[in-house]
């Protein structure tokens, strides 16, 4: 794999392991189900496609580089577009759209939210979360 860090360290065998058994078992369907969205979301804006075309042709003739060219972790860290693209489908299609949680002490929810007992279930939803407009 061609990832390095800032300090020039690539990822030792174990962490090649670790992460091809990540994706083999947990990654796969979340991560075909995200980067679906995303195209999705490229394919039906074509000013976000664009826009992230831009940055990436930018990448690889920045510096008299040539096309075909791989761009490293750094580079892709300044492309922003795409970042926000990718951090924007995530928020609208999370792969987990609600979940639910036993309290483990009486607490009381944030901003004025209803008192939990030991032992309650809560139900959650980051896909209703992620289109509240108060927040959002």
């Amino acid at each position: 794999m061609a990832y390095r860090s800032s300090d020039g360290q690539g990822l030792s065998n174990q962490q090649l392991k670790d992460t091809i058994l990540n994706l083999m078992i947990a990654g796969r369907d979340t991560t075909a189900e995200a980067l679906s969205w995303m195209s999705w979301h490229m394919l039906t804006k074509p000013d976000v496609y664009s826009s992230i075309r831009e940055e990436i042709d930018a990448s690889l003739h920045a510096d008299g580089q040539q096309e075909g060219l791989e761009i490293d972790y750094d580079v892709f860290e300044q492309h922003t577009a795409k970042l926000t693209t990718f951090h924007e489908t995530l928020r609208l299609h999370p792969s987990i759209p609600k979940n639910i949680r036993r309290a483990l002490q009486d607490d009381v929810l944030p901003n004025g939210g209803p008192r939990v007992r030991k032992g309650d279930l809560m139900l959650y939803s980051d896909w209703a979360m992620a289109r509240n407009p108060e927040i959002w």
